[in-house]
């Protein structure tokens, strides 16, 4: 839109005029208490918020300020000035748009700001309206479009100065920065200008939106990776228990086979009738002994020591007390005769669920030992292995076992109890039953492994 087309109306001055006549239409910008603003971004504020205030900081009145000092010692507290200017739209259509301006001076405590009093309050010092109509005729100048400032208050801008302007300059400022910008650059199109601010809002706010999921979702990953690098310190830190305590076994595990070997030959030689002297340390000699000891065994198959069953069950139950010394040998018993029996009608058909019930009878009364002694349960109680396993599995950090060892330990035994309820039934087991729930419950008799339930429980003991 042409200049020429815009009227200014200032109901103050009683001037109506063409914005191209005079200086009017050099008014580009606004300039506020002193402080300059963009037109078409405050433009925006005001169609978008409904408001705009612009405040002002210790500038200007000094002169009141002392006169109000001499007069009233109250006043003389109050060293600094504040300033509010407030536009708030009132309404706006296709037409028109109209604006109310305040004005309002406070006084403020130098030292402390919370003290503040108001000397000034204009709640409506004057309106601006900006009007949109083709052929507009005011005081006899006809246009196209009007900025007009009326209902202007009395005693606007007359009782103080603010660095040389005073409320009605700031008003006129305002009025024809937005206005000139209203009309000459934008067209006059307010309605679009709040549909395309709108549309830009819209993106920003989806940006942000996405932003703050984004963030969520970045948040709740760290803590999860925070999660995973705590418990993958933590089953690292039992690996490496787990690792020290292997080593350890390894070595133990590796004496007692130094032990077993030595304690084979000198058993081997109890009768004095082998008199070869051999280093069964010695990886060559050690075989040599192996070779000797199976020729010696072949020979004792043919021997009636085969067949005297007596010193067989003796002797089955001497190597289990010397094995698991720890053990009660009441228990001992039960394995040792489960043992006696297998070696004794492996070769028959038969029901071989008595075997596999002593070998159980001897593992249920040993693990609720130790959990006494552990003090997982009261002397008093006698737990059954299936509430042995439920015990152990819940205090595992009583028995001394560590997480990985006590689900090991819990699903060893877990397959044990499951052989033992089969061996109670009517259905009975058979001797590759038995012999698996055997491979489950201890090793050999000269060594020890921690693969075993007895083993295991024997070393923790």
């Amino acid at each position: 839109m042409d200049v020429s087309k815009i009227i200014y109306v200032n109901e103050v001055s009683g001037k109506t005029v063409l914005c191209s006549k005079g200086d009017v239409h050099a008014v580009t910008e606004m300039n506020i208490y002193g402080t300059k603003y963009i037109p078409e971004r405050h433009l925006e504020k005001l169609l978008l918020d409904k408001k705009i205030t612009y405040t002002c900081f210790r500038k200007g009145l000094s002169w009141l300020l002392e006169l109000f000092a001499k007069k009233n010692v109250y006043f003389s507290q109050f060293t600094d000035r504040f300033f509010t200017l407030e536009l708030s739209l009132l309404s706006v259509d296709d037409e028109k748009i109209i604006v109310n301006c305040s004005e309002t001076v406070e006084l403020l405590n130098g030292k402390n700001g919370n003290i503040r009093s108001t000397l000034f309050n204009f709640p409506s010092i004057g309106k601006i309206k900006f009007i949109k109509r083709k052929n507009i005729g005011i005081n006899d100048i006809v246009g196209d479009a009007a900025i007009v400032i009326y209902d202007i208050g009395q005693r606007a801008g007359s009782a103080y100065e603010i660095l040389g302007e005073d409320a009605a300059v700031n008003l006129t400022s305002f009025a024809l920065s937005i206005g000139l910008s209203l009309f000459v650059e934008m067209e006059g199109d307010w309605n679009k200008i709040v549909e395309d601010s709108k549309n830009q809002l819209i993106p920003v706010s989806e940006k942000l939106d996405n932003a703050k999921k984004e963030n969520v979702i970045l948040k709740e990953d760290n803590e999860s990776k925070a999660i995973e690098i705590h418990n993958l310190n933590q089953e690292k830190s039992e690996l490496n228990i787990l690792l020290k305590e292997m080593k350890e076994q390894l070595h133990n595990l590796q004496k007692e086979i130094e032990q077993t070997r030595q304690w084979a030959y000198e058993a081997f030689h109890f009768d004095g009738k082998n008199k070869e002297t051999l280093d069964v340390s010695n990886k060559e000699d050690w075989v040599k002994f192996q070779s000797i000891f199976l020729k010696y065994a072949e020979t004792l198959k043919n021997c009636d020591l085969k067949t005297d069953k007596k010193q067989r069950l003796e002797a089955i139950n001497k190597e289990f007390k010397k094995k698991y010394n720890k053990f009660d040998k009441g228990d001992l018993k039960f394995l040792a005769t489960g043992q006696y029996l297998l070696e004794m009608h492996k070769e028959e058909n038969m029901d071989f669920s008595p075997i596999l019930i002593d070998f159980a009878k001897c593992l249920e009364d040993v693990l609720a030992k130790f959990l006494v002694k552990k003090l997982v349960v009261p002397e008093d109680e006698k737990p059954m292995l299936g509430t042995s396993l439920l015990y152990i599995k819940n205090n595992s950090d009583m028995t001394g076992f560590s997480k990985m060892q006590t689900n090991d330990f819990v699903a060893q035994l877990r397959i044990f109890i499951d052989y033992r309820n089969k061996a109670v039934h009517k259905e009975g087991v058979t001797l590759n039953d038995v012999l698996k729930a055997k491979e489950i419950l201890l090793s050999n008799f000269g060594c020890y492994s921690h693969n075993y339930l007895l083993d295991y429980i024997h070393s923790y003991y």
